[in-house]
């Protein structure tokens, strides 16, 4: 799956177009570095369509396309205001990981939605009324029916995203994931070990503690959220190019001693309550959940072997390539010295 990571700084100029990303986004996050807000376009939003995570109706005006090489802007400030300084994530089509679609709410628990594939995490979010409150995701390490909601301090909660399943996820009554007749747009990952991860993990108050990620992987986005009640932010975010100090980013801008470093195998958390609390309350209260991503791996390099020269030049011939051309050239000296027939 292609990946891309980048930055930019607002200018408020409409139909804004960013580009160098290589490839059209079936998935592009925007991130505002000031105050947090992360807003969010899927190639099932038609037109200049796209949602606010921290909760709103689809709007214009935000992320207006998803190009060939890039996306298209509008001008409003959760993503193009003058000065500001924005990051985004963008993800190639690859249906064996990444599957975007949407569908409608009914209103009735326990309604099975068809993904097209068998999702290790899934993020839903409906495009108007209760619905667009907040988004809420689910991992596949998460006990029982709870989900989160994505940008809130609320803990998490049942009756949302209640299962994943084979090529399946369950939700149930509650509106921000299935009100009657809503329009809800979803994205989900499937495992892949190369380059999704998601666990959990115990908080317990130790600084610049590194957490391997299950299975291991070079992140280039990492987020984590708290399970309990108390002490809780959004999701705490960081991806690569904020990557120069230990700030991440949470739904109130940019959060200081939380994710602190992206590892080769993981991320590192500091002891902040939000990533790495330890109250005493065991893990009932102090389970972080976590959902990490890595870009593609970089194929191997094939060296490629010279010409064989003509009339010698041997200098430059890698040891084995000339002992293979001093074995054909007997050969063919052989042959022609040798006496055919009586």
């Amino acid at each position: 799956m292609d990946i891309k990571t980048g930055s930019y700084t607002g200018n408020g100029v409409d139909n804004r177009l960013i580009t160098g990303v290589g490839f059209t986004p079936v998935l592009l996050i925007t991130i505002n570095v000031t105050t947090g807000a992360w807003v969010w376009k899927s190639s099932s939003m038609a037109g200049d369509l796209s949602l606010a995570m921290v909760g709103s109706a689809t709007v214009t005006n935000r992320i207006q396309a998803l190009n060939s090489d890039g996306f298209e802007l509008g001008t409003d400030t959760s993503v193009n205001g003058n000065g500001t300084s924005y990051h985004y994530i963008a993800f190639a089509a690859d249906t064996a990981v990444l599957d975007v679609g949407s569908y409608t709410g009914n209103g009735i628990d326990d309604t099975n939605i068809t993904a097209g594939l068998t999702p290790v995490i899934v993020y839903t979010q409906g495009g108007s009324g209760v619905s667009a409150l907040s988004g809420n995701w689910r991992n596949s390490t998460m006990a029982g029916d709870a989900s989160f909601r994505i940008h809130t301090t609320a803990a998490h909660s049942t009756n949302r995203i209640q299962s994943l399943g084979a090529n399946v996820f369950q939700v149930g009554t509650e509106a921000e994931v299935n009100e009657n007749t809503t329009t809800f747009y979803y994205f989900a990952f499937a495992a892949n070990s190369a380059q999704v991860s998601v666990g959990s993990y115990v908080g317990n108050n130790a600084d610049d503690r590194d957490i391997t990620t299950n299975p291991a992987i070079a992140p280039v986005w990492a987020w984590v959220k708290r399970q309990a009640s108390a002490n809780l932010r959004g999701v705490l975010l960081k991806l690569t190019p904020h990557a120069g100090g230990v700030a991440s980013i949470s739904n109130v801008g940019e959060q200081g001693d939380a994710i602190q470093v992206l590892n080769t195998n993981g991320f590192q958390v500091g002891t902040d309550y939000y990533v790495n609390g330890d109250d005493g309350g065991g893990a009932s209260v102090n389970t972080y959940f976590y959902f990490t991503i890595a870009g593609p791996s970089t194929p191997a390099t094939i060296p490629v072997l010279p010409t064989i020269p003509s009339g010698g030049g041997w200098a430059f011939l890698p040891y084995s390539a000339y002992q293979r051309y001093k074995g054909v050239r007997a050969l063919t000296e052989a042959l022609r010295n040798a006496k055919i027939g009586p």
